[in-house]
């Protein structure tokens, strides 16, 4: 695909989901993703085949996104730690991102009638987390974590970074955390981390 291609199939994605954004699922049609777009309802057939065809590349498009720097093997406990404080900031920008964060409540208000929640957090969430388990694992090998305890450094890793923030971001309880937030929440995670490594 060209770039000029790209560039505009990337314009019609965002336009779509304004659009799904602003009006549900169900409620928008094609003729209304097609006007925001500016181009033919055909035309818009013919790249994504239909609604779901579109609402299926627009998480693919967002799920692209949420990638992080492969994780580096450790060389020790201080350089694990370092290691997964740097990556909870970044994590949680991207998990947190405006965007996303409208997009997430889309594919949770359609979650019962579809497979796009499912869909998300599998090309989302998940393979991020798998990329922590295997960092793990590294870990493991390198004798800074025992093996009985990679799967509770993970889930209290997790838990410590993202806590209530993303289900009160979600819910527009309150807005997503800053930069400095942000680094606050995953130096918070670190310590949880090596208060467990500590005998």
């Amino acid at each position: 695909m060209s770039p000029e291609k790209a560039a505009r199939r990337r314009e019609i994605l965002e336009a779509a989901g304004a659009e799904f954004c602003e009006k549900g699922y169900a409620a928008a049609t094609t003729l209304g993703l097609a006007r925001r777009a500016r181009i033919s309802k055909r035309d818009l057939y013919a790249l994504f085949g239909s609604k779901q065809g579109v609402m299926e590349a627009l998480i693919g498009a967002y799920t692209q996104t949420m990638t992080l720097t492969t994780l580096a093997p450790p060389r020790n406990a201080a350089d694990f730690l370092a290691t997964l404080e740097t990556f909870g900031a970044a994590f949680l920008a991207q998990l947190l991102d405006e965007q996303r964060v409208l997009f997430y409540r889309l594919a949770i208000a359609e979650a019962p009638q579809s497979e796009f929640a499912r869909i998300l957090h599998e090309r989302g969430i998940a393979p991020v987390k798998q990329s922590v388990s295997a960092f793990l694992t590294q870990a493991v090998a390198a004798g800074i974590v025992r093996p009985q305890d990679a799967l509770l450094l993970a889930d209290v890793f997790f838990g410590a970074l993202i806590g209530q923030t993303q289900i009160e971001t979600l819910l527009g309880l309150t807005a997503p955390p800053d930069e400095e937030a942000r680094r606050a929440r995953a130096k918070q995670a670190r310590a949880a981390v090596e208060r467990l490594l500590t005998p």
